[in-house]
């Protein structure tokens, strides 16, 4: 945990870190959703936290057992600005239309050169809640 926190504290938090279930769609509301310029600020602050993009697909490599994207985020139906580019991967296969935007859920990580990419938990294309794990 990046923290000034002590040892014991941090173990604590570790603790209950662990206990947390996985975050869905459903469960992390409007109000507790990070905009990527937020999280790009103090991408390490955020390392580990759960968010919600929106945005269009590109770049996308796929495979049998995982799938990695570029996320064009803000880049969907009326919006067509793109507050900036983040990599998505998944570690399991994904079925994509890339002619429509996605929704993803992942975890941040933040990269050691700046900005930060998302290991994919789920996606969201077109209306069509795919639990994808």
């Amino acid at each position: 945990m990046d923290s000034n926190a002590s040892e014991p504290i941090k173990n604590r938090a570790s603790l209950l870190i662990s206990h947390l279930e996985a975050p869905s769609f459903n469960s992390i509301h409007e109000d507790d959703r990070f905009a990527l310029n937020q999280v790009l600020l103090e991408p390490f602050l955020y390392r580990g936290s759960h968010v919600v993009w929106r945005g269009m697909p590109s770049n996308v490599n796929a495979g049998h057992a995982f799938t990695s994207f570029d996320l064009l985020v803000g880049y969907y139906d009326a919006r067509r600005i793109v507050e900036g580019i983040v990599r998505v991967d998944y570690d399991f296969a994904i079925p994509m239309n890339m002619e429509f935007p996605v929704e993803v859920l992942g975890s941040v990580i933040p990269l050691a050169g700046g900005g930060v990419r998302l290991q994919g938990l789920a996606i969201n294309q077109a209306g069509m809640l795919e639990r994808l794990r």
